[in-house]
């Protein structure tokens, strides 16, 4: 390549290992278990490139583990800074309409909580930490704390929105339906939607329900 002018930057090139489960002697995963790590070491001009467990790609956080714990994290703390930034200007300006509170919520808030959720496969507990925040968000905008004791699905109802769970689900099934649509060419399906809907349908019923279940569609 460099003699096209092509040359890497090794200081910006990185090694990231995915983390592999551990398969018992007929080939079947074990649960809970993952297979010995293994060191890859690739030099380029006389310089190691380094690895790393994670690393940031188009604003998302991808780990070797294949876990969203970090990527949530850092969705909730980002999400945070933004919602706290308007706390002076928006939130606590009682001239302001809750209504239009709302809509800045989720015109300014929302996006950066739920950046490039359409590819996340979220357990309850990283779900349900997505959930408090939101909800704690609007508490804020209502006027509302904990002590009031009024109940998440009141809490809804009463500021007419839907719950971030939904949310969450409307994109996954509009980015599904957005790749279900994917052709390289003319009766030729792309590779995203190869592996994605191959997922999803599963190699039997079972399978593809369950699949579909941690895909969210």
């Amino acid at each position: 390549t460099q003699e096209y002018g092509l040359t890497m930057n090794v200081n910006k090139t990185c090694i990231m290992s995915s983390v592999q489960s551990k398969n018992n002697v007929n080939g079947k995963t074990i649960k809970n278990q993952q297979a010995e790590d293994v060191q890859v070491d690739i030099i380029i001009r006389n310089q190691e490139i380094e690895t790393t467990q994670s690393f940031t790609y188009l604003g998302s956080l991808i780990s070797n583990d294949h876990k969203a714990d970090k990527e949530i994290k850092t969705r909730i703390t980002k999400a945070t800074t933004a919602f706290n930034s308007l706390r002076q200007l928006v939130w606590y300006k009682k001239r302001i309409s809750i209504l239009a509170k709302l809509r800045i919520l989720r015109a300014c808030v929302l996006p950066v909580l739920i950046y490039a959720s359409e590819g996340w496969c979220l357990t309850k507990v990283q779900e349900d930490k997505i959930s408090v925040f939101y909800m704690k968000c609007i508490r804020t905008i209502l006027g509302l704390n904990l002590g009031d004791h009024v109940s998440n699905s009141a809490i809804l109802n009463l500021s007419g929105q839907p719950s971030v769970e939904n949310i969450m689900r409307r994109n996954r099934l509009r980015w599904f339906g957005h790749v279900n649509r994917m052709e390289k060419e003319i009766g030729k399906p792309s590779l995203t939607k190869k592996s994605y809907v191959f997922l999803s349908l599963g190699p039997s019923t079972t399978e593809a329900c369950r699949n579909q279940k941690k895909m969210g569609i």
